[in-house]
């Protein structure tokens, strides 16, 4: 037998036939997904909600609250929130809606506007994806590192310069 430490999934959409961007998505499935992860190997995991119109939002993240209580009967933790979008290049948006992509140009006032400022803290976010070339990412990206969330370049067409930038600014991932 080898004993070796879970797996961390940093970039959850789903599992198991439910979607957590869906606002129809119910407490009772998260717990599911929580459930059901341990027999994958997974102990942690961060639940993401991709680009997203700000109503949604307003209905999705408040069901996503960190949590330590993970074993058998509760399953793997979540360890914060994956934000991914919707401040991402419409020239890698990938599966991401158009329509719902922007820019963060009034930069960490844009994000808290679209997720709402009480999701948008340690608390309950972990990770945050974005462009670093868009108009108000690099302050916006500086004021999530003080929030203690971690940024990372996505779906991003930016040149060595603004990936520089980004940072500089606080990117610490690429996903």
């Amino acid at each position: 037998m080898i004993v070796a430490p879970g797996f961390v999934d940093i970039q959850l959409n789903g599992a198991f036939g439910h979607d957590f961007s869906d606002v129809e998505c119910t407490p009772e499935q998260i717990l599911e997904v929580r459930q059901k992860l341990l027999s994958t190997g997974v102990t942690a995991f961060c639940p993401t909600v991709i680009s997203s119109a700000q109503d949604t939002y307003a209905k999705v993240l408040h069901k996503f609250k960190r949590t330590d209580d993970g074993h058998i009967v509760h399953g793997a933790n979540m360890v914060g929130l994956h934000l991914e979008g919707p401040f991402i290049n419409k020239q890698r948006k990938g599966a991401h809606k158009e329509e719902v992509l922007v820019d963060p140009e009034e930069g960490i006032k844009s994000l808290d506007e679209r997720y709402g400022a009480e999701f948008l803290s340690r608390d309950h976010v972990a990770l945050v994806t974005l462009a670093p070339e868009l108009k108000g990412a690099l302050p916006a990206i500086a004021e999530l590192r003080q929030r203690g969330i971690t940024v990372s370049a996505g779906h991003s067409s930016a040149n060595i310069q603004q990936a520089v930038a980004g940072v500089d600014a606080g990117i610490t991932m690429l996903t």
